[in-house]
């Protein structure tokens, strides 16, 4: 009955995350086995989109990319532009790129060609062209490139594994998993794609958009998550601009619906609308619960978009 599939979740935290820094299994920190990686994602999504439509002709497949911006602090900074076109190609431009064009970053294959070259082997790129039906994007934050001020490296920053001399700069409000909030970057990455891709951008989904806080039970029983209503509000209503703005916006998907195991961070991280109580598996609606049921009822209507 399930018509729609993607094959891989996350290939760059899989490649990068895995491979590059080694915060995630199998805990190898080589950038050359990140690149590596990488690319055995794409060829891997590519075979198995061509294998499942030999078996079924009726699905629809695409692949589902965790994304984000990285805007920098001065736009005329020549290093901070160059971090930005490092960073952006490393994490949404190489598998958009090969997907959707054969190919991977000119600037990735000017500068790390020695490590990527040897990887590609005739007919990679032409198979790695699969028809994508549709893009699923997981959001969570941009992140910012300043100046390096000090020597120390951020959970998810690669940069200085890609010889970039710089920071990330998390500012504002941090959620539970030390990320900043940055609703306006929901909104740009869905137009940018139509933007760059033209009249062949499929349909776009949101895969995953949520927050962790650690909100416990309170003395009434209730569980008053305000924090994460008003960050699923605001980014929900950016989706609906992207909508206004001409993207292709099919769905919205929340992350997640219970609390759950969060890869290397076990069961420390609360990103559900239910509560889940480990020792006992009760369950307990949230206050956020409670407020998306009423934005899935109103299709969006209960928005607030100011």
């Amino acid at each position: 009955r399930v018509k729609t599939f993607s094959p891989i979740n996350e290939p760059w935290c899989v490649a990068w995350l895995g491979y590059g820094i080694g915060v995630h299994a199998p805990g190898i920190s080589n950038r050359a086995s990140a690149f590596a990686a990488a690319h055995h994602t794409v060829l891997a999504h590519g075979i198995a989109l061509k294998a499942m439509r030999e078996v079924r002709s009726d699905l629809k497949l695409g692949p589902v990319l965790n994304q984000d911006n990285h805007p920098v602090d001065d736009v005329n900074d020549p290093v901070l532009a160059h971090a930005h076109a490092i960073m952006d190609a490393q994490q949404n431009r190489w598998w958009m790129g090969a997907f959707f064009k054969g190919r991977y970053p000119e600037i990735l294959m000017e500068e790390f060609g020695d490590e990527i070259l040897p990887l590609i082997h005739p007919g990679d790129m032409e198979l790695a062209q699969q028809k994508n039906d549709f893009v699923g994007i997981n959001f969570y934050f941009d992140s910012r490139i300043g100046r390096k001020v000090e020597e120390k490296q951020t959970y998810y920053d690669i940069s200085t594994m890609m010889g970039l001399d710089v920071d990330k700069c998390f500012e504002g409000d941090l959620t539970d998993m030390g990320w900043p909030i940055t609703p306006d970057g929901i909104r740009n990455l869905l137009v940018r794609w139509k933007r760059e891709l033209g009249d062949s951008c499929p349909d776009l989904y949101v895969t995953e958009n949520g927050c962790a806080y650690p909100d416990g039970i309170g003395p009434d029983g209730e569980i008053h998550d305000q924090r994460r209503i008003s960050y699923l509000n605001s980014h929900i209503a950016k989706v609906g601009e992207a909508i206004e703005y001409g993207s292709p916006v099919k769905g919205y998907y929340q992350w997640s619906l219970m609390d759950n195991f969060e890869w290397s961070f076990g069961y420390g991280k609360r990103f559900g609308l239910v509560h889940v109580d480990y020792a006992t598996q009760k369950r307990t609606l949230k206050d956020s619960a409670k407020w998306y049921m009423k934005v899935i009822e109103s299709n969006g209507g209960t928005i607030n978009s100011h």
